[in-house]
């Protein structure tokens, strides 16, 4: 939560000295990046699915693999780089893509001892770490905006504290390298990280393809303006969804082999994520005009609508993103790579004719093709696992969806009444903030008392700073 208050507080700054074209030019640098360097290498998602022996030796194995794998990626980029800079004629480009192909090396030589914290469930001394880290970030660049350093604003901190974040990681995990590069073990590791790779790399199509299209034929200053309303409409996806996927890959790795905890754990998550993630994205699509206005300042009013158009999509993504993680928690990887392959074309086609419609086009269409393979892909992993699909979206999901619908038509109304008598925007935001909570409280206690219980557990737990799992209702998630 701190951490989410504390970028939110520097956007809200940043987005008043900078310009859409600043922001759009960095979303487009990062995502051409990613592009070039295929994402995820799945060296991290490879040391927390080995549960054999002499794992640590292995994950020396993954480090190394990793270090060569990030020397080529450099070597690829240095090429790419002045043929990208001619292509989007955009003349910084160049200097930006550098800087965040840096920052980019110090992750991946991260991403072992970050697996291995992530298998150890350390989670508490992660978070404290993170949000440190994102203060000394969020201070550097709220104070080179103020100074007017423009787009390096968004660049340079980063790049100067991620070599303190990956320090921190590797001391948290009390982990090193060892001096063997362990070749022995790069075909099996490598066998393992091709579909983690590939897969990553058609989902770099699916979710970033509509970036490097609206870069090219509508400009930086139209991405710009997508891309801080896909932030703002994923706050809840990027830390709730993201939260979850961190704690849940250990754990149901860990009972992988009992099917039916593994299932109750399963349900159960998702019973969660629908409680926690409803009544926020939907009150966010209620009140996204003042959102906007209050977080981005005046200059930003057209985002209201993308946000809007996100925020549908991401109810569905933010119940259904833990699919990803029961393919590889079920060792079968190759489940997601085979889908993200089937579902380009569409993807793709969808952003062309979106884009015929300006920016709002292409969200229309980004967001329908998203929901219907976000739908699909829980499918099929509801089906992996041996769960009804229907079945289990109705249980996991239809108290906390009426209770949310419940909470937004009152913040709806009461957002009326303020606007009618012209209360301040931070007045508006705040009556309705809190009502919204007494609402949505009163009616899943009503609808769901026991996921209710739960939910008020898992709250008073990460107030107090306590283990959830010490007051669990079912069988813990962690174990």
């Amino acid at each position: 939560m701190t951490a989410n208050i504390i970028r939110l507080g520097a956007m809200s700054v940043l987005a008043r000295r900078l310009s859409p074209a600043d922001f759009g030019l960095v979303a487009l640098a990062q995502v051409v990046l990613l592009f070039i360097v295929a994402g995820d290498s799945g060296a991290g998602t490879y040391v927390i699915a080995d549960r054999g022996e002499d794992w640590r030796r292995r994950a020396s194995s993954a480090f190394w693999l990793a270090g060569v794998m990030a020397g080529t990626q450099l070597l690829l980029l240095a090429v790419a780089i002045p043929f990208l800079a001619r292509f989007y004629a955009e003349p910084r480009l160049s200097g930006v893509l550098w800087m965040l192909a840096g920052l980019l090396a110090v992750r991946q030589m991260a991403s072992v001892p970050e697996a291995i914290n992530r298998r150890m469930f350390r989670f508490r001394i992660m978070v404290v770490r993170d949000t440190a880290c994102d203060i000394l970030s969020a201070a550097l660049s709220v104070v080179m905006a103020i100074r007017g350093y423009g787009v390096w604003s968004l660049l340079v901190p980063q790049v100067a504290v991620e070599p303190i974040r990956t320090v921190l990681i590797f001391q948290i995990a009390g982990w090193y390298p060892s001096l063997r590069a362990g070749m022995e073990d790069w075909k099996t590791i490598l066998k393992y990280q091709a579909h983690v790779i590939a897969t990553s790399y058609l989902g770099l199509i699916v979710n970033d393809s509509d970036t490097v299209t609206i870069g090219k034929v509508l400009g930086s200053a139209s991405l710009g303006q997508y891309n801080l309303a896909w932030q703002l409409s994923n706050l809840v996806g990027r830390n709730l969804t993201g939260v979850v996927a961190t704690v849940a890959l250990p754990a149901l790795a860990a009972i992988k082999h009992d099917s039916a905890r593994l299932r109750a754990n399963y349900h159960r998550m998702l019973s969660m994520l629908g409680a926690l993630s409803f009544p926020i994205l939907l009150f966010m699509f209620v009140t996204a005009d003042h959102l906007v206005a209050f977080v981005y300042g005046p200059k930003w009013t057209s985002v209201s609508a993308i946000l809007r158009i996100f925020i549908v999509f991401t109810i569905a993504r933010s119940v259904t993103s833990p699919s990803g993680i029961v393919f590889n928690v079920m060792d079968r990887p190759d489940i997601g790579w085979r889908f993200n392959l089937a579902f380009v074309p569409f993807f793709l086609a969808g952003i062309a004719i979106g884009s015929h419609w300006g920016v709002i086009g292409v969200a229309v269409a980004v967001a329908a093709v998203r929901i219907v393979g976000a739908l699909l892909s829980f499918s099929l992993s509801a089906r992996l696992l041996g769960m009804a699909v229907l079945e289990t979206l109705w249980t996991s999901f239809s108290r906390t969806a009426l209770a949310a619908l419940v909470m937004a038509g009152c913040s709806y109304a009461l957002q009326r009444q303020l606007d009618k008598s012209r209360s301040p925007l931070v007045v508006t935001i705040a009556v309705c903030g809190v009502a919204s909570i007494i609402v949505y409280a009163g009616a899943l206690r009503a609808f769901a008392p026991l996921l209710f219980r739960d939910a008020v557990q898992i709250v008073q737990a990460a107030l107090s700073r306590r283990d959830p799992r010490a007051t669990a209702r079912v069988d813990p998630l962690v174990t």
